[in-house]
């Protein structure tokens, strides 16, 4: 795990070190619910997000950084993760990507977690499937999804749905299948999108979280609607 931290660390600040270019982009965003394949990862409250990414052919290389809250049982208020991924196949085909991503926690270095991943798309739709040997300390996990992203037209508007499950012994005695849906739509340098959020996931009561986390509301997993803003930057010149 360490030498897989230290090189998605070392790619980041290679590419961002090396590029001026278009290609290196940073993204923050604002978002009344950091949610995470169905599960609270801010406590149902805000969180800010700054993502940087380098895109250059197939090669992608990032960084994402995230305020979270997992209540007082559990130290630290931040994510950090670094990634990298490959792309390559064809629209008039299918493409695939291939990855890995590093969920890091500075103050939480115990839960730091690998996981690689397989994409395969053609135009709107994907698959993916993800495996750790060690999902938060909890053993090994699998996780399957399926995506699809559909503009609506000269609406402006673009669809999103998902469906994911967690699965392996991580998760066993309660695996779950998680969902939603999405609308998302640009204005000007910014980004809206709204999100229904569901899965069949074990839950909380309010006392329950209380009394586990220290906090309530704590890796919520009802189904709630989200809202986030985010823009890219550089902006792109007005022609």
């Amino acid at each position: 795990m360490f030498k897989a931290r230290v090189l998605l660390a070392g790619l980041t600040l290679t590419a961002a070190a090396t590029s001026a270019h278009a290609a290196l982009t940073a993204t923050p965003a604002v978002t009344s619910d950091y949610d995470f394949r169905g599960i609270s990862q801010s406590a149902t409250a805000p969180a800010l997000s700054l993502g940087v990414d380098y895109n250059t052919g197939g090669l992608h290389v990032g960084t994402w950084l995230s305020s979270i809250d997992w209540g007082p049982a559990y130290k630290g208020s931040t994510e950090w993760d670094g990634l990298a991924d490959y792309t390559f196949g064809s629209d008039d085909t299918v493409k695939v990507n291939v990855g890995v991503i590093d969920y890091m926690y500075p103050s939480m270095t115990d839960q730091n977690t690998v996981e690689p991943w397989v994409t395969v798309s053609k135009k709107w739709v994907s698959v993916s499937a993800h495996y750790t040997n060690d999902w938060f300390t909890l053993g090994k996990a699998w996780y399957y999804e399926a995506n699809g992203t559909f503009p609506l037209g000269k609406t402006g508007l673009t669809l999103g749905a998902h469906v994911g499950r967690s699965t392996g012994d991580a998760w066993k005695g309660i695996e779950y299948t998680d969902g939603n849906v999405s609308l998302s739509r640009s204005f000007g340098n910014f980004t809206g999108a709204v999100k229904y959020v569901t899965s069949d996931a074990p839950e909380f009561t309010s006392s329950q979280s209380l009394a586990i986390y220290g906090k309530r509301n704590v890796f919520e997993t009802r189904d709630r609607v989200i809202l986030t803003i985010s823009t890219t930057l550089p902006w792109a010149k007005a022609e």
